[in-house]
């Protein structure tokens, strides 16, 4: 049985170009390992600014990333547990406000920035690099 995975991706405000271009190169490489699977990606700021599944081949170098005002992941986890994906990579500088476990999706946080205003108790942290 293939993993479900979603990609949850943070487009809000506190995202600079730098940390986006992190999150759309973070993204690539995982389509690129796992090119047998489809991947669904959520991007939000308030709310969901997108909702798109993308395959093996799929080039995000010219991929127009959506922004939005605010940050919220309340919608997003809703998602999370109607559909129960196996696991959601969160992409974020985690400026937003807590969001409880999921009843069954797994967490893996990726992480820019030093900007916590929220800090799981769940799920696996990884602080991706900084490009500048």
């Amino acid at each position: 049985k293939l993993l479900s995975f979603t990609w949850v991706v943070d487009v809000s405000p506190s995202i600079d170009d730098d940390m986006k271009r992190s999150f759309v190169n973070t993204l690539q490489a995982g389509i690129n390992l796992y090119h047998d699977a489809q991947h669904r990606v959520i991007f939000f700021a308030g709310g969901i600014e997108g909702d798109i599944t993308i395959g093996a081949g799929t080039d995000l170098s010219k991929m127009e990333i959506p922004s939005g005002s605010s940050t919220d992941l309340s919608d997003v986890w809703e998602i999370l547990e109607e559909d129960k994906p196996d696991y959601a990579l969160v992409l974020t500088d985690l400026e937003l406000a807590p969001v409880p476990e999921p009843s069954h999706t797994k967490v893996v946080w990726g992480v820019v920035g030093d900007c916590s205003h929220f800090n799981p108790e769940y799920g696996v942290r990884i602080d991706l690099p900084d490009l500048n």
